[in-house]
């Protein structure tokens, strides 16, 4: 008899328990190991495509809930086709990268890499910082549009004069709304009237 598979609900079953990585850690294990197939030993993490959401809406899809920091896979996609510049845009914003790339060490072996980005709401270069924050770790030698790992996380302490909470989607246009009619008027919801 086949026991039914059990969902990782880490939370509940370890009370107390906190799921903090190291940047070696999500490298050289659950980075590696996602990479060489081994998706039982790393299913704690979820595979999602991280732009394609708001920041404030990838904390519900974590396995292991928390209310400062979370952990996705993701494919870090190309901008353009033969491109190097990677695809980080959102409906609402994009994901700013800040400082330089940075080397993650094990002793003295480099074994990945360690990118800071911020979300700004709006398009550049005119976009408002948020309090989101990822780090981006990617594993030496592979493509660059190959698997990375991201910690999401929340700035706490953010005390930015730009916006500070999640815009409510009422408020903006929505994609598929054609601004250019002759008939009719727009109101402060971007709906049109006729």
């Amino acid at each position: 008899m086949a026991a039914a598979p059990v969902e990782p609900a880490v939370t509940t079953m370890f009370p107390g328990f906190k799921f903090s990585p190291t940047d070696i850690e999500l490298i050289s294990y659950y980075l590696k190991r996602k990479m060489d197939g081994l998706e039982r030993s790393v299913e704690i993490i979820p595979e999602v495509e991280i732009y394609n959401f708001e920041p404030w809406d990838l904390p519900d899809k974590s396995i292991v809930k928390s209310d400062s920091e979370w952990f996705f896979f993701c494919a870090r996609g190309k901008k353009y086709p033969h491109g190097s510049q990677n695809r980080r845009a959102t409906r609402m914003g994009y994901w700013k990268a800040t400082g330089k790339e940075r080397n993650v060490k094990s002793g003295s072996e480099v074994i990945g890499t360690k990118r800071t980005l911020v979300f700004h709401i709006g398009r550049a270069p005119k976009g408002g910082r948020t309090e989101w924050i990822m780090h981006e770790y990617c594993m030496i030698g592979v493509s660059l549009d190959a698997l990375v790992i991201c910690r999401l996380r929340k700035n706490t302490e953010f005390q930015g004069a730009t916006i500070q909470k999640a815009p409510q989607p009422s408020i903006l246009p929505d994609k598929h709304v054609d601004t250019t009619r002759k008939h009719g008027f727009y109101d402060y919801n971007w709906r049109l009237y006729m």
